[in-house]
């Protein structure tokens, strides 16, 4: 939300012949009335730079409004995070991720044994420091996604690793790190139940060592309770869900609105 206007990014895009990408697929989307109104689309960026230098491809997925008032995104695809002016859907790409080591080759990148980095959820702390969560791709190993912090010109360094299939990355009213973990998978497809959310605690390098919070991250369940807030993780296959509520987070109260189904995105 920016001055209570809605934005969303929605689907993806490749090289496919000639075909023209469809008006409101892999865009920046801003919500007016009902209408979905693209501001921007990650495609022309993609297609005229295409930064990882592999596959032209984009899936803008992760959404933040940064303390500029800019828009970042986490391009799934193009394994980049972009940096998009709202006001006139100026696009700049502001740093590119590095695929992750794995035992299979990847004919995509050369051969090399390095899954997709697949970048997901991106978050600013109350400090105004980025971060970005990483998948990655197949096969999809325990322990092989992280979450990266980049600096201002783009520099980009491990924050905390050992995680596994993060989709999600947020910043709590806590100030610390929370991130979906979707499921755990091995060769017969997603454990059911491996589903979690994680939390990390922000370290803050001007306090003395001695009173740093020191990066941890940890599974968050509970049993279920009467009047608390709970969200779901795990994989959309049957049985491999679960239900998490996060403890620091506090109970909202609302009302469930009709939403209609959306009108055709128009142009800007």
């Amino acid at each position: 939300m920016i001055d209570d206007q809605l934005y969303t990014t929605t689907g993806q895009w490749w090289s496919v012949g000639d075909t023209e990408r469809p008006r409101g697929m892999a865009a920046l989307v801003r919500i007016d009335d009902g209408r979905g109104i693209e501001v921007a689309n990650t495609w022309d960026s993609e297609r005229e730079h295409n930064p990882d230098g592999y596959d032209v491809a984009t899936n803008p997925f992760g959404l933040a409004v940064g303390p500029d008032g800019n828009l970042w995104v986490a391009d799934a695809a193009a394994n980049d995070l972009l940096k998009i002016d709202p006001a006139t859907g100026r696009t700049e790409v502001v740093a590119v991720f590095d695929g992750i080591p794995s035992p299979i080759p990847n004919a995509v990148r050369g051969g090399a044994l390095e899954s997709e980095p697949v970048p997901t959820g991106v978050t600013f702390d109350h400090d105004g420091n980025l971060y970005v969560s990483l998948l990655p791709g197949v096969p999809f190993l325990p322990g092989s996604a992280k979450v990266v912090k980049i600096t201002p010109d783009g520099a980009v360094t491990d924050y905390a690793t050992g995680l596994t299939m993060l989709t999600d990355l947020q910043t709590g009213p806590d100030g610390h790190l929370y991130a979906v973990s979707l499921a755990e998978f091995t060769e017969k497809g997603p454990t059911p139940a491996s589903g979690e959310i994680v939390r990390g605690r922000v370290e803050r390098p001007e306090l003395p060592h001695s009173h740093r919070l020191q990066l941890r991250w940890r599974c968050l369940r509970e049993r279920k309770r009467p009047g608390r807030t709970w969200h779901g993780a795990g994989c959309a296959v049957p049985g491999t869900g679960s239900q998490v509520r996060p403890r620091t987070l506090k109970r909202y109260v609302g009302q469930l609105q009709h939403v209609p189904p959306p009108a055709p995105i128009e142009a800007s």
